[in-house]
């Protein structure tokens, strides 16, 4: 017998998220236990221990902040622009307007491996529909994307990452070679969509290019212009470039930045994070999360990639010296190992 599916009100998916509380459980990530890690080989183990960490997502009291900031500002423009299902079908009707009015970039900053795509990522999640993209009522089922996140690494131009956000059906039946083309159709499918916030993530490829500040600018401020608010990820080396800008630039692309900060030692947050680290594998790693919460903290500067780093490169020493169970000793070594040289000296020079 099917359950019958309950009908949701117009916006649900954001006024569902009206406390801090269900903020933080709707973006958490448990850990998944990996079993069976000793009859494996080094490197298969490795890759699945790595995966496990990298999809664990903790949310602190930093985090929860900026998911809520973002949050009531995507719900904002959605009451703005559609506020019923019945404003919505009027806009679809008439079309984007041929002027789009300014919307805010926000800039989301932070040292590298700060764990600020795993946030965004979690922004993403807890303003999806719920089961699937769909909405269904009075007669209509729309294909509702409230956020949208996209990977800028790999893409060669910035019409490369405009196709990627275009409706694919439109794309394989037409070329959009026209860029006031493909800028028309993108407003006009976010407003189709529903999306209320573009979130532009993993920059590395225009952040290594030796144009990288003029090309992330002009990245950003085309993606301004399709008519929603905009979110973008940057490592600080970015963020010292744009501030090279020109003035007017740097006006619209860092002001009022969102900052995430690496964990304190004495941080709730950090605890939970070892703790849920340490969960993916308890039988192989045999660490007191509380005994040994401020060392790790002192080998990784509490940033989370930073301990996955140390706790795999803490296996594979485990391995090498045919050792069943990684315990401190083995995490000290992999902290001292060549494998481990530019993490460490990250650290000690903080």
């Amino acid at each position: 017998m099917n359950a019958t599916r309950v009908q949701r009100e117009w916006l649900y998916w954001f006024d569902r998220l009206d406390t801090d509380e269900v903020i933080r459980g709707a973006a958490s990530m448990a850990a998944v236990p990996v079993h069976g890690l000793r009859l494996m080989p080094a490197e298969e183990a490795r890759g699945k221990l790595d995966r496990a960490w990298q999809d664990i997502f903790v949310p602190g009291a930093q985090h929860v902040e900026i998911l809520r900031t973002l949050v009531d500002q995507a719900r904002g423009v959605a009451r703005s622009v559609h506020p019923t299902i019945r404003d919505y079908n009027c806009q679809r009707s008439m079309g984007p307007t041929a002027s789009v009015a300014l919307q805010p970039i926000r800039c989301l900053a932070g040292l590298a491996g700060v764990s600020k795509s795993s946030l965004m990522k979690a922004l993403e999640r807890i303003c999806q529909l719920e089961h699937s993209p769909q909405f269904e009522t009075e007669g209509q089922r729309l294909l509702l994307y409230p956020v949208r996140r996209i990977s800028i690494a790999g893409h060669p131009s910035v019409r490369s990452v405009l196709k990627t956000l275009a409706n694919p059906i439109v794309v394989a039946a037409e070329p959009l070679k026209d860029l006031s083309a493909l800028m028309t159709h993108l407003r006009d499918w976010f407003l189709s969509t529903g999306t209320c916030t573009l979130v532009v993530d993993e920059m590395q490829f225009f952040t290594q290019s030796s144009g990288a500040s003029a090309m992330t600018a002009q990245l950003i401020m085309t993606l301004a212009s399709l008519g929603i608010p905009v979110v973008y990820v940057a490592n600080y080396s970015l963020v010292n470039k744009l501030m090279q800008r020109p003035h007017e630039e740097q006006d619209r692309l860092l002001t009022a930045p969102l900052v995430l900060n690496a964990a304190k030692a004495t941080e709730p947050w950090w605890a939970a994070v070892v703790a849920e680290y340490l969960a993916v594998s308890p039988e192989c790693f045999r660490l007191d999360p509380m005994a040994h919460v401020a060392e790790l903290h002192l080998l990784t500067g509490g940033i989370p990639r930073g301990l996955r780093n140390l706790l795999l490169q803490s296996y594979l020493e485990a391995v090498a010296l045919k050792r069943p169970t990684v315990g401190m000793e083995e995490v000290r070594r992999a902290y001292r190992s060549r494998a481990n040289s530019s993490y460490r000296k990250n650290i000690e020079d903080q």
